[in-house]
């Protein structure tokens, strides 16, 4: 091989590596922006869910709130000792509930109500007479917090949340029984 043909070589070697890196450059820039959609895709996702998650938590909130505030005033008139019990009951549990709530969102740096949207409302109760109108509404608020909280489930792969969701489900599912008899009974 003379020294004009080993020059040549070279300079086709070099030739070929440049042109492999530039085409190897494009190849990857092109890649970069492909890869970015699909994490924005993926950050889409997530936010979709979180705000799913939030409003879920939310709305089971504000019920829990509402039954809390219906059954504090169901304990100022006089009752029978076994709507007094459940009403105590059901006060308890629901603060409980209103906990295992907070506990979520605060986990979850979700913001949720502190306080009943309908606090102070005046839900009419006189007498024994006049309760079960209210305790429907205590049954249709239970009702939709175990079907937020089934939602919620769902929609979140988280194993505490979901332990704590499937105990609050569990405690809302007694309590609906439990309102379901004394409608019966009255």
């Amino acid at each position: 091989m003379n020294f004009l043909q080993c020059k040549h070589l070279k300079k086709t070697a070099l030739l070929l590596l440049a042109m492999t890196t530039l085409w190897g450059c494009d190849f990857i820039m092109d890649k970069k922006p492909d890869d970015s959609v699909n994490v924005d895709a993926t950050q889409e996702i997530i936010i979709s869910k979180d705000k799913e998650m939030a409003k879920l938590l939310v709305e089971a909130t504000e019920k829990n709130y509402e039954i809390i505030e219906i059954v504090e005033q169901i304990k100022t008139i006089s009752t029978p000792d076994s709507i007094e019990a459940i009403a105590n009951d059901l006060e308890a549990d629901h603060n409980l509930l209103s906990n295992a709530y907070n506990r979520i969102a605060r986990e979850s740096l979700i913001s949720i109500p502190e306080e009943s949207v309908t606090a102070n409302q005046d839900y009419n109760i006189k007498n024994v007479d006049s309760l079960e109108p209210v305790l429907k509404i205590i049954t249709n608020n239970i009702e939709t917090q175990i079907n937020a909280l089934n939602q919620l489930e769902q929609a979140v792969d988280n194993a505490e949340i979901a332990q704590l969701t499937f105990k609050s489900k569990r405690v809302l599912k007694e309590n609906l029984q439990k309102m379901e008899n004394v409608i019966n009974s009255i």
